[in-house]
């Protein structure tokens, strides 16, 4: 039998019921003119659908009744008056077995009382007929619209199986939960290591489930993917294990994948995040932690300010990358770019479309950076680490603490120019690298070559002599 939640167009086969045959010639004929996709099929009573929406090579179930997920018809259409019953009857009967198949009731006996308890019964559409009207055009609108959200429903739930039977195989602890967080589905993964083979989890929250859950990683992971519709991942420290956590969005709710990790693993994890966050940046980058410890340097930061961390995320102050005098400041940029965050309730209400860029991040303009004899100004903003709020301190732009008379003579004399940390960079911070360093002195962008219009190019230097 024909997948018939495989395609919005595939051929439509609907059932009439009525004991007035002229009158199902009629129906017939009008309904296939309108729509050549459809096919009808007619019978008399309640008996004779029940068995023609079984079909022939029906499955039937442990009780002896067709099994309901594969219908032999993709909707009913009945008349009011049948043999021995009638429509709103039929309906109820119908409904015991089928209850998602479309079912039309398309009458010219009806009234208010008639449709509200075909409501009540659980019709698809009513569709009284009328003189003077265009019937069967309305009837085979109804029947398209029904059938098609019949359709989108099966194949939805058809995915959404799959994706359970994928989600039981796995032997990663996989739970679903719901927008309010209580649980959906949990595979046994998820109960055996949480102790709960047996128990009933679908619909209580999650935290109550698993209480060790709440406050950690797992609980701002989750209500993060649901409120941003995007994956988060990290760590949780449980008091008996360590989870490493990933989310995902799934429709309204959100999939949540936990596998318990070693300690070094655990570091691993760790540093993956921390690149996720730093290494993207372009240009030099440091991720620091609320007390101001910096945590992970990516590369430029490592080449070009001599800032190094250690593999389980060990590094230097923040204090200590920086000059003595420019200590406070930033000390202070990130205090309020943290506790900013903290006071609107975490990261993602940090990033609201209501909330300006100045109020979420702090620019340090001219902080010494011994290490590397640089002046620097940074950007400091708030980031996500294993859940927790860290800072994410950017270096925008670099000098020298010599004079800009005297760069341009070293820079003519071949020596190391000032922005010398952006030369092979693959990506710069924005507008501010351009303005620093993607122009020389004479106004011409420093990658005009042999070969440029400019008659006076040099191959290894800008004309600003």
């Amino acid at each position: 039998m024909r997948d018939r939640a495989e395609s919005p167009v595939a051929p439509t086969d609907v059932l009439y019921v009525d004991s007035d045959a002229d009158f199902a010639q009629l129906v017939e004929r009008s309904l296939t003119r309108l729509d050549p996709t459809v096919s009808v099929t007619h019978v008399e009573s309640a008996a004779a659908a029940f068995a023609a929406v079984a079909g022939d090579d029906h499955v039937t179930d442990t009780d002896g009744r067709p099994r309901t997920d594969d219908p032999a018809v993709d909707c009913v259409v009945s008349a009011y008056t049948l043999k021995r019953t009638d429509a709103v009857g039929f309906l109820e009967e119908f409904r015991r077995t089928y209850a998602n198949l479309p079912f039309v009731l398309f009458t010219g006996a009806g009234s208010e009382a008639v449709a509200s308890d075909a409501i009540a019964a659980g019709v698809s559409a009513y569709v009284p007929v009328r003189a003077g009207e265009n019937n069967f055009e309305l009837l085979a609108q109804r029947i398209w619209t029904v059938t098609q959200g019949y359709r989108a429903k099966r194949r939805a739930e058809a995915t959404a199986a799959e994706l359970r039977r994928a989600y039981r195989r796995t032997e990663e602890s996989v739970v679903a939960v719901d927008p309010n967080c209580r649980v959906v589905f949990g595979n046994d993964s998820f109960r055996t290591r949480n102790g709960l083979v047996g128990e009933s989890v679908e619909g209580r929250s999650l935290w109550d489930v698993v209480p060790a859950f709440a406050g950690t990683a797992v609980e701002t992971l989750t209500r993060r993917v649901l409120a941003a519709d995007d994956s988060r991942a990290g760590t949780a420290q449980l008091p008996d294990r360590t989870l490493s956590v990933r989310v995902f969005p799934d429709e309204d709710d959100a999939v949540v994948y936990a596998s318990d990790v070693t300690d070094r693993e655990r570091t691993a994890v760790r540093h993956d995040c921390l690149a996720t966050v730093a290494d993207g940046v372009g240009t030099p980058a440091l991720v620091a932690d609320p007390a101001g410890q910096v945590v992970f340097a990516n590369d430029p930061a490592r080449r070009r300010l001599g800032v190094d961390t250690r593999p389980d995320g060990g590094g230097p102050s923040l204090a200590a990358v920086v000059a003595d005098p420019d200590t406070d400041r930033v000390r202070s940029a990130l205090q309020t770019v943290i506790g900013r965050a903290r006071r609107d309730g975490g990261l993602p209400a940090v990033r609201a479309t209501d909330r300006t860029n100045e109020e979420t991040t702090r620019v340090v303009d001219r902080v010494g950076v011994p290490s590397a004899e640089t002046v620097a100004d940074l950007r400091v903003e708030p980031t996500t680490v294993d859940g927790e709020l860290h800072a994410l301190v950017v270096v925008t732009r670099t000098d020298t603490e010599t004079t800009a008379a005297s760069t341009v003579e070293e820079s003519s004399a071949g020596q190391r120019p000032a922005n010398w940390w952006l030369a092979d960079s693959e990506s710069t911070a924005g507008g501010e690298s351009a303005e620093s360093g993607d122009r020389s002195a004479d106004g011409h962008s420093e990658s005009d070559g042999p070969g440029s219009d400019d008659p006076g190019s040099d191959d290894s230097r800008s004309d600003s002599e």
